[in-house]
């Protein structure tokens, strides 16, 4: 009987832990969608290069990074941010977002040249989000 009591005890302890740390990891950096228009524009100027198709997938996954992390880990889309992101990069159609969800994480797992230029994206956005004041200038979320 003890035994089970203390397997019971340290399950209980690991999925307390994993929860704190699901709720981490999925915790926005950002909330104000209002800011997707902007995000698009500083985008377009860090990138004025490549493939329209290839650009428009970092977008899509730099945006759900930050808006939505749990959707690139097979949550749902939370209400409205589909349709701001699509009007942000002026897509004609926000259904491509969603359709596609597993594409984008598929290029960025296994195409490390797509995978690098996305987190160095990513990495000047945010830093222009501190300069900017939308982020306190400490603000890390792997910390």
């Amino acid at each position: 009987m003890i035994n089970d009591i203390l397997e019971l005890r340290e399950i209980i302890e690991q999925k307390n832990h994993l929860l704190r740390r699901e709720a981490r990891l999925s915790a926005p950096t950002l909330r104000d969608q209002e800011l997707l228009p902007q995000l698009h524009q500083w985008f377009t100027q860090l990138c004025r290069d490549g493939r329209p198709i290839y650009r428009r997938r970092q977008f899509i996954l730099i945006a759900l990074q930050l808006y939505a992390p749990a959707v690139l880990a097979g949550q749902r889309i939370p209400k409205g941010l589909r349709q701001h992101i699509a009007d942000a990069a002026g897509f004609s159609d926000s259904t491509f977002i969603s359709h596609n969800i597993d594409t984008l994480f598929f290029h960025y797992r296994h195409y490390t040249r797509f995978r690098e230029e996305t987190d160095r994206l990513h990495t000047r956005l945010l830093d222009r989000l501190r300069q900017e004041g939308h982020l306190p200038p400490d603000s890390r979320k792997d910390a």
